[in-house]
């Protein structure tokens, strides 16, 4: 099970060494596009993990503290979201 864990982890990592030289290599209106739908993406896991943890969290201080998380990405998500919308990236 333990390798499974570091096997994933390795692999998350990696991903997100990829994502990060992919932005970086954006520049102009291509960064901030790419920017709005890498952290929407991030917040929409960020939710469903905080989601998980509001009720499964065997302490109150970490059901707390991801209620809080919960609250402020939705927030966050909503104005990535009108961000990408206003700005014409949107594809819908």
């Amino acid at each position: 099970m333990a390798d499974a864990m570091d096997d994933m982890m390795k692999h998350m990592d990696e991903m997100a060494d990829s994502t990060l030289d992919e932005l970086s290599s954006a520049s102009g209106d291509e960064f901030d596009r790419k920017f709005l739908e890498m952290m929407i993406k991030h917040h929409a896991q960020a939710i469903a993990t905080s989601e998980l943890a509001s009720s499964k969290a065997v302490h109150a201080e970490l059901r707390e503290l991801a209620a809080k998380m919960h609250s402020d990405q939705i927030e966050e998500s909503e104005q990535l979201r009108s961000w990408h919308q206003q700005w014409g990236y949107a594809q819908d």
